[in-house]
């Protein structure tokens, strides 16, 4: 009944232990509730990947793949004039993961294509807002640190179900920076005309 609100093992044996009061029967050894929690946890999880596995197209499986396809930071060597230069060229999946970066046009681009990367991943969003923000951002993190080739180990249901969780959060974290973002560079557009106005309107 709580799992899909929270995740902290502090706020569920607490639960826990209030449900047993509540019906009179006497609380389990703390070993014995631990196991109990615990096997709960992993039930959980393991049904809620399961629904999403079911509900992930083969398009969507494909897409996800060819985001994890690249590695982290391939460098690919481009010949100008002459010369051969080294350019970095970021997965998608890594691509995704960063952070949107100083104000300007540049990092206003970079969030339209995360949009854009993440948006090719048609997902039932329905499954996603059943869970409250805690445990969606508890995936987030578990993810986070990860690496494509960290992926290739796992079983396909909790990969893509990781990844569907993971670009779920991202997309409207990368919404509200695009939203963010184009707000700040407005301000700074009307602040810098107000300026150029201003130093007109002095030196006449």
């Amino acid at each position: 009944e709580m799992l899909h609100l929270d995740h902290t093992y502090e706020s569920i044996e607490d639960a826990s232990i209030s449900w047993f009061h509540n019906q009179k029967i006497e609380v389990p050894a703390e070993n014995q509730l631990e196991r109990i929690i615990r096997s709960s946890l992993n039930t959980w999880e393991n049904n809620l990947f399961n629904t999403i596995f079911e509900n992930i197209s083969e398009e969507c499986k494909l897409e996800i793949d060819s985001m994890l396809n690249l590695p982290e930071e391939k460098i690919i060597e481009v010949l100008q004039s002459g010369v051969v230069k080294k350019k970095s060229e970021k997965s998608g999946f890594s691509l995704i993961k960063d952070d949107p970066g100083r104000i300007g046009i540049e990092s206003l681009t970079n969030e339209i294509k995360k949009f854009d990367l993440i948006g090719k991943i048609i997902l039932n969003e329905e499954i996603f807002k059943k869970l409250s923000q805690k445990v969606l951002k508890k995936y987030k993190q578990r993810v986070s640190p990860q690496y494509s080739h960290d992926f290739k180990i796992q079983p396909e249901k909790i990969k893509y179900s990781l990844m569907s969780l993971f670009c779920f959060v991202r997309k409207a974290e990368v919404t509200d920076s695009i939203t963010d973002l184009l707000i700040q560079l407005i301000h700074k557009i009307t602040s810098g005309s107000e300026r150029k106005v201003e130093k007109e309107l002095i030196a006449e």
